[in-house]
């Protein structure tokens, strides 16, 4: 069934190389995610002549913007409150005791979002931090050095840096991450001392955060209206975009009419032709499973009721998926084949590409032996602009020579000069 579904897919988007006039509709990958966030922070700094620091446990919360770029990256600025600090003992010839820091931020990271799969992401960036308040206080009897009277915020420097990293687990609109910061420079003031230049505290930031956050206006993977198949000729006084209906599917009958319909003709409640049209329309619309064409078809069941002049309604979910499991994939394919030839003719390019790619999301078994995925090869025309055929395979039972070698015999090329990468410079070809 997936194989099916991955095949339709990349044959329709094929077929729209000849209607360069249609417009899919745009996805909400330009749409920014906004949310909220907070977590636990453990914080310590990084200093020298010390005998002991300790870490210090405080919070974060704050607000983000996710703004995807691709389906795999993402730009995410943050915005949130955080504390830092670390309890640290000295013992030296200029102060000695043990004292606690407790710094509060306003912080500002720009992170890269690299999503490994579809709930995995590694995020890194740099990060800019304001100090709004702090507290020092002595944590021992020793008061050699009164840290509390002697040390305030203006003795700290307000503005910070750093880099941060982490990663992150995202379940729908909610995710848990964990991410480490560490502090470029440093906390504390350079002074000076009878002639002699020091900084005090001489140390750096760093937090381990655990933290989670919650979308706000995650979007919902509704089905898009008919009507975004071809928004550059849309009728505005009409309901459905007729006349790129008609553009699109005035001649599909000749490719519907290639498929012999797997069911028996009683009870039929909807023509095959219908059907296919659906899931067409409904691919190019974005759809990509059975229940995505389903809630196509329901969403936009009065056009296509007008439109196809369906008298039982639109199809439902299990019409669409006995279709689907019915129809091979190789006869889909031969079938296409035929139809562009039938509309086409006979190549009038003298320069054909030939390439194999891997279907997204199709990959099984992982890194290991037993990996398999699907792969598709197509035939694609330098002059035309064409995709005149192509096939598809798994990798476990077959190979991209192989299948170009197959697809060359189908479609028949001769006299043309055939663009391949280096897989094919072999002298048995």
């Amino acid at each position: 069934m997936r194989n099916q579904l991955f095949l339709i897919a990349a044959l329709v988007l094929l077929s729209c190389l000849t209607c360069t006039t249609c417009y899919a509709q745009k996805t909400s990958l330009n749409n920014a995610q906004l949310g909220i966030k907070g977590g636990i922070n453990f914080s310590n700094m990084y200093t020298k002549d010390v005998d002991q620091n300790n870490m210090l446990t405080g919070f974060n919360i704050g607000v983000f913007a996710k703004m995807p770029v691709t389906n795999f990256l993402a730009i995410q600025p943050e915005l949130y409150f955080t504390t830092k600090g670390a309890e640290v003992t000295y013992n030296n010839s200029f102060v000695d005791g043990t004292v606690r820091y407790r710094l509060n931020y306003v912080e500002l990271p720009v992170l890269v979002m690299i999503n490994l799969t579809k709930n995995f992401n590694l995020n890194f960036g740099p990060y800019a931090g304001y100090l709004i308040s702090g507290v020092v206080k002595n944590q021992s009897s020793i008061n050699l050095f009164d840290f509390e009277n002697n040390i305030n915020v203006d003795d700290f420097n307000r503005l910070e840096a750093g880099l941060t990293a982490g990663i992150g687990i995202d379940i729908k609109n909610v995710g848990i991450g964990m991410r480490y910061s560490y502090g470029l420079t440093k906390v504390g003031k350079e002074k000076t001392f009878t002639d002699v230049k020091y900084t005090f505290p001489d140390a750096k930031n760093s937090v381990l955060n655990f933290n989670v956050s919650f979308l706000l206006n995650s979007k919902k993977n509704h089905p898009p209206k008919a009507e975004s198949i071809c928004s550059k000729n849309w009728d505005k006084k009409a309901t459905f975009a007729p006349k790129c209906y008609k553009m699109v599917f005035e001649n599909i009958s000749d490719f519907t009419n290639l498929f012999i319909d797997p069911r028996r003709g009683q009870g039929q409640r909807h023509k095959l032709h219908d059907i296919i049209v659906i899931i067409l329309m409904a691919i190019l619309s974005g759809q990509q499973s059975i229940k995505g064409f389903a809630r196509f078809a329901q969403s936009n069941k009065e056009d296509l009721v007008t439109h196809l002049g369906l008298k039982h309604g639109v199809p439902s979910f299990n019409t669409f998926r006995y279709i689907m499991e019915a129809i091979s994939e190789d006869i889909f394919a031969k079938n296409f084949l035929t139809y562009m030839q039938t509309q086409y003719g006979s190549m009038a390019d003298d320069y054909i590409s030939m390439d194999g790619k891997c279907i997204k999301s199709s990959v099984q078994g992982g890194n290991t032996s037993a990996q398999n995925f699907i792969s598709v090869v197509s035939a694609f025309g330098h002059d035309s602009k064409m995709a005149y055929g192509m096939k598809s395979f798994e990798n476990k039972k077959s190979g991209e020579v192989a299948v170009v070698q197959s697809l060359i015999t189908d479609l028949k090329i001769t006299d043309k000069t055939i663009t391949l990468d280096a897989l094919h410079c072999k002298k048995k070809l």
